[in-house]
């Protein structure tokens, strides 16, 4: 998929995506650095080791646990997207989370979700879907079968992610009465499995509570947040 940079002007303001200063320049200060090269490209990113080993357990781990990459001082990354990386990097670094703007940047911020998810990254993926629904929000916009149908492929049954994409489908349905789904939607559900299942189940829980029902990205900050790792938002 084609990636354009961002024009979003929409910035998230949560108290957690906000570094310590004093925190952040005493790490910047070290001279432990790595080589993270991403991508089929192996595109290279130089980057302070205990940043990245404080945003994450998979980097921790792997730069300290006696691995390979600890001996290396590199990981390589071939699967992941570069554009996501690169938003990656800049939120580590301390600069804001900026919601998406069009479908370019929704789908970077999916593939940050994504990576966020593998590596064991919660307070990021908050993050995110914080950023996705604000998106949908205020453009209306629902992602496309193409989007849906990657996210399917690279995260857990249990993920919120997929949660508040086949809703908010499921939603834009309900709310469209009498007008039928597109094609390329209808393709990817006649393929089954999951997604086909979760919509499903979406519209049967929107159709059953219509007319009181809510837009998913309207619905409580907290709705489709994961605190597994995090302390709860209430």
């Amino acid at each position: 998929m084609q990636r354009n940079q961002s024009r979003s002007k929409i910035i998230l303001t949560k108290k957690v995506n906000r570094l310590d200063l004093r925190k952040l320049h005493s790490r910047l200060l070290t001279e432990d650095m790595i080589n993270v090269y991403v991508g089929a490209k192996c595109k290279k990113f130089h980057l302070h080791n205990g940043l990245l080993s404080d945003r994450s357990d998979f980097f921790r781990k792997a730069l300290g646990g006696g691995f390979q990459e600890q001996d290396e001082r590199a990981v390589y990354l071939p699967d992941e997207d570069v554009g996501a990386f690169e938003l990656f990097v800049r939120w580590i670094y301390g600069a804001p989370l900026r919601a998406p703007s069009d479908l370019d940047s929704f789908t970077r911020h999916l593939a940050l979700y994504v990576m966020a998810e593998k590596f064991c990254m919660e307070p990021l993926k908050n993050l995110l879907m914080d950023a996705i629904r604000t998106y949908y929000r205020f453009n209306g916009i629902r992602g496309g079968p193409e989007q849906m149908e990657y996210v399917y492929e690279n995260t857990p049954a249990d993920s919120s992610l997929r949660l508040f994409l086949v809703r908010a489908a499921a939603y834009g349905v309900v709310a469209r009465i009498n007008q039928e789904l597109p094609k390329n939607f209808l393709e990817l559900l006649k393929k089954g499995g999951d997604v086909a299942a979760d919509f499903t189940s979406a519209l049967l829980r929107s159709s059953a509570i219509r007319p009181r029902t809510t837009a998913p990205s309207m619905e409580l900050d907290c709705a489709y947040h994961e605190h597994k790792s995090t302390k709860s938002c209430v």
